[in-house]
């Protein structure tokens, strides 16, 4: 094939690890590999292959190849490996597809013939199903017989009607969605693959475009913009409620689900609303957001916090995106300038914090000069320390405060390594760049039971 061939390699003979997608490409007695294990789709190895006569054909990839071996080859963590081939005895052979199975482990594969993409194109396409295919059961009918398909580690089962037709059976990624080991009878209908759908959190059987199974979406995050989205939440829908504060969205019901729309956000705050569905199949809740970091989150704030001492105080503060991209936290503390840089999680509305930043520096009366790192406490008298980076976050809502109306706000929450609740944002000393343990002098502020309100 002149742009390569696809492979779904299925390492184990019990397949429990699923499968995984390879591209290979061919000359006269070398061969170039991809696979999806690479973090670079573009990151192709070239080696030799060749036949050999062993109970039929054999095709062998008689050199190492660091993607072609990997699924065969023990490491430290995986000391027997996964179960994987690299030698494959052909059973058939056609011009755009050839037979195999693997030489121990007995697993039936296909060579496909790539005719539109590269291996790098397809190779990118399947790492962005990856990140895009979170789907952990569809649901659907097919004629007269409700569907159910569950997914776990790459492996699946699938009831229909009242009956589990299959079950643990592995399936690989493709660059439109999934592709099961062998087909599937779908109350009659036979079903290879199926194409996904991200926007509308779908899969359509290629075979037959009229057996779709629909995934629950929990969580739905839209920007400013103006939107409409249909949402699948089971058959029978009993009722339909919404949150306090969602008069803003727009819920109407459809035959086997709910339609939500919203026109465009110029509010400058965030939306967010909670719907509860009952079906017949239970309860079940969808959170929607709209929100847009720099209309509705970036601009001043006032921070409250206990002290070393536990009494109350207060302190301006600014959220902003620099021009470099960093959203950056400003304050000023005891004549310290401080200043944190957060990540902006638009699926959750929260402003995430990394430990061990170098939040200020100053030049105190004795001459030297202290560095300041922020270092969270947590219950339990545990603390994040002088090493490891640990993420706390200020998750946002647009809610009533005790005196009525309506605010911005987010508490620092978060736990450590062992569980506890975060207490406190620690300011940090040190006489040195950097957090040695040899450099410690103490804590500078503590800000205890740390809230951020908009102004």
């Amino acid at each position: 094939s002149e742009k390569g061939w696809v492979l779904d390699m299925y390492p184990d003979k019990t397949r429990k690890y699923g499968g995984f997608a390879f591209v290979l490409k061919f000359d006269a007695d070398k061969v170039t590999v991809g696979s999806e294990l690479s973090p670079n789709p573009s990151n192709l190895i070239t080696s030799l292959y060749k036949t050999t006569a062993d109970d039929g054909p054999v095709l062998t990839f008689d050199t190492y190849n660091a993607w072609m071996h990997k699924l065969a080859t023990p490491s430290s963590e995986q000391t027997t490996a996964l179960g994987g081939d690299f030698e494959f005895v052909i059973d058939s052979i056609g011009s755009d597809l050839i037979v195999v199975h693997g030489k121990r482990n007995q697993n039936v594969m296909y060579f496909r013939k790539l005719t539109d993409q590269t291996m790098t194109e397809y190779l990118t396409a399947v790492k962005k199903m990856k990140s895009t295919f979170k789907m952990s059961e569809g649901k659907g009918r097919v004629g007269d017989k409700k569907v159910v398909m569950k997914f776990s580690n790459h492996r699946l089962n699938l009831s229909v009607g009242d009956k589990e037709v299959a079950s643990k059976v592995a399936y690989t990624l493709t660059d439109k969605g999934i592709r099961f080991y062998s087909p599937l009878d779908f109350n009659g209908v036979k079903v290879s693959e199926m194409t996904f759908d991200a926007e509308g959190n779908k899969l359509t059987a290629k075979e037959d475009a009229n057996i779709v199974l629909y995934g629950f979406t929990p969580q739905l995050s839209k920007n400013d913009d103006a939107f409409e989205r249909e949402l699948y939440v089971g058959e029978g829908i009993q009722s339909v409620t919404t949150s306090e504060g969602s008069e803003w969205l727009t819920v109407t019901k459809t035959s086997n689900g709910i339609k939500v729309s919203a026109p465009a956000n110029t509010s400058g705050h965030i939306n967010k609303a909670v719907i509860t569905v009952k079906t017949a199949d239970g309860e079940s809740t969808i959170t929607v957001t709209q929100a847009d970091f720099d209309k509705d989150v970036a601009g001043n704030y006032t921070l409250y916090f206990n002290d070393f001492y536990d009494a109350a105080q207060t302190t301006p503060a600014t959220i902003s995106r620099e021009s470099d991209g960093k959203i950056l936290m400003k304050w000023t503390t005891s004549g310290v300038p401080v200043t944190i840089e957060l990540t902006w999680n638009s699926e959750k509305l929260a402003l995430d914090m990394e430990s061990r930043q170098l939040i200020g520096k100053s030049l105190m009366s004795s001459g030297d000069t202290w560095y300041f790192y922020n270092i969270f406490f947590y219950e339990g008298n545990q603390w994040s320390g002088y090493n490891g980076k640990f993420t706390c976050s200020f998750p946002l809502s647009y809610t009533k405060n005790a005196a009525g109306t309506y605010e911005t706000s987010g508490a620092l929450t978060g736990k450590s390594s062992l569980g506890g609740a975060v207490e406190a944002l620690w300011m940090s000393a040190f006489k040195g760049e950097g957090t040695d343990a040899g450099n410690y002098l103490g804590s500078y502020e503590s800000f205890k039971k740390l809230k951020i309100v908009k102004n």
